[in-house]
């Protein structure tokens, strides 16, 4: 014995359009206004070119600037350096220098005692 079922069909019957499709000529229109934007920012797009230019120009100037302030600072630091050893080199003269006299000093002060012993000791 053979059962044979009828095919029944559960789901609606296909529509011979989508229904999530647009008609071409809304789709048209849609382009054609898109288009017309896109138009309109070229010409914003133009006028923002001249101030990116100058935008542009004027960071080209600060980096010319911020590079001769690095310059300058790389000069200051370097004149910096220079000063501290040479003050380095002054506190170090000058200490010497300091020595030098007191032992100046030490040997002059030896000189005249002896000479005031030996004239003493000679009775004159």
């Amino acid at each position: 014995m053979q059962n044979t079922f009828a095919r029944t069909n559960i789901l609606a019957p296909e529509s011979s359009e989508p229904t999530n499709v647009k008609p071409v000529a809304e789709i048209e229109g849609a382009i054609r206004e898109f288009v017309r934007k896109d138009m309109g920012n070229t010409n914003t797009e133009a006028k923002d070119t001249g101030e990116t230019t100058a935008n542009v120009n004027s960071l080209v100037g600060r980096a010319a600037s911020l590079r001769d302030l690095q310059t300058l600072i790389g000069e200051l630091q370097q004149l910096h350096d220079f000063l501290a050893s040479e003050g380095e080199r002054l506190e170090r003269e000058i200490s010497e220098y300091a020595q030098l006299t007191k032992s100046t000093k030490s040997s002059t002060q030896l000189v005249a005692d002896n000479m005031l012993h030996w004239k003493r000791a000679h009775g004159d």
